[in-house]
């Protein structure tokens, strides 16, 4: 996959091939936003073009929301970036979100970002929206076309009746329903970061604080324990985590006193995933050593909710 990043006085050169785009802010890169990006594949196949996706950086309640520096992304861009790929697709486009992008008459926008890029078809859900204030919708998309490109709206995705969105997925999170999100995104609910070793850490192997610093503004869920499986390298290990956002240990680290089945991981490995498959209680009280009956207990119930017992 090729990645384009671009802004509204910017475009690439040479342009790229023509394509067929799925269009959104895709945060999570949920099962509603697979739909459309699938939909966007199987159109570009038919026309015998190039599949892209186009998306956003960063998100609009940065620019347009005063006093709002920073949001938390269920995908930051890196990660999306990765699963995108993941799913197949030659082209992705990032445009660069920023107060001249947003006053953009609808007219603009598409002339600027869907044919000066090429696109042949855009692939979207029956809410996007474009140009200035969001004027710009699927309905009115024809108009601005002009006969240059086509378009295909993507019906919503729901599940048990309601339907799969970003927002939903953030409730989920914030109610601690981890597996409940990963159902809807389609994978495990994951963060990744790296392990870092708090300076009052005193505890023995597989007892003591671990802290992971979290990259690029994860979002969160809520504070507790969990059951987590961690990647590090090739290997994959289990256990549980507690989160506790209102914890400042040092710079940005908000997660912590991780327990592995293993023991634990040695600091040398930097970059972690950590994938939540369930939410074990409230208690967000952390410490830095476990008797060997708390130990005990802690490994049986890891080995329980993964039937490792």
């Amino acid at each position: 996959m090729k990645t384009f990043h671009l802004s509204h006085n910017t475009s690439p050169f040479p342009p790229p091939e023509p394509s067929v785009v799925a269009v959104g802010f895709f945060d999570g890169v949920h099962k509603g936003h697979q739909q459309v990006i699938h939909s966007a594949e199987q159109e570009a196949a038919a026309l015998g073009v190039k599949s892209a996706v186009m998306t956003f950086d960063p998100h609009p309640s940065v620019i347009l929301k005063k006093g709002k520096q920073q949001v938390h992304y269920i995908t930051p861009l890196r990660e999306k970036e990765q699963i995108i790929e993941q799913l197949g697709i030659d082209y992705l486009f990032v445009v660069r979100f920023d107060l001249t992008l947003a006053s953009l008459s609808p007219q603009s926008f598409v002339d600027q970002f869907f044919v000066r890029l090429r696109i042949q078809k855009v692939v979207a859900g029956f809410d996007f929206s474009y140009g200035f204030k969001g004027e710009g919708s699927m309905e009115t998309l024809p108009n601005h076309a002009k006969g240059r490109f086509t378009h295909k709206v993507v019906d919503k995705v729901d599940l048990n009746e309601e339907k799969i969105s970003s927002t939903r997925i953030r409730q989920l999170l914030d109610e601690g329903a981890v597996a409940e999100a990963g159902n809807l995104l389609g994978r495990p609910f994951y963060l990744k970061g790296e392990l870092v070793q708090p300076p009052s850490d005193t505890g023995t192997s597989g007892e003591s604080m671990t802290c992971i610093r979290t990259a690029d503004y994860f979002y969160l869920p809520k504070d507790g324990t969990y059951f987590i499986t961690i990647r590090y390298k090739e290997e994959i290990d289990y256990g549980m985590i507690v989160i506790e956002k209102s914890s400042t240990l040092h710079d940005d680290c908000s997660l912590f006193n991780l327990y592995l089945l293993s023991g634990q991981p040695s600091l040398k490995e930097k970059e972690v995933t950590v994938q939540f498959w369930g939410f074990f209680n409230e208690s967000s009280t952390t410490t830095k050593t476990y008797s060997e009956e708390q130990n005990s207990l802690i490994v049986g119930h890891i080995q329980r909710f993964f039937g490792l017992s």
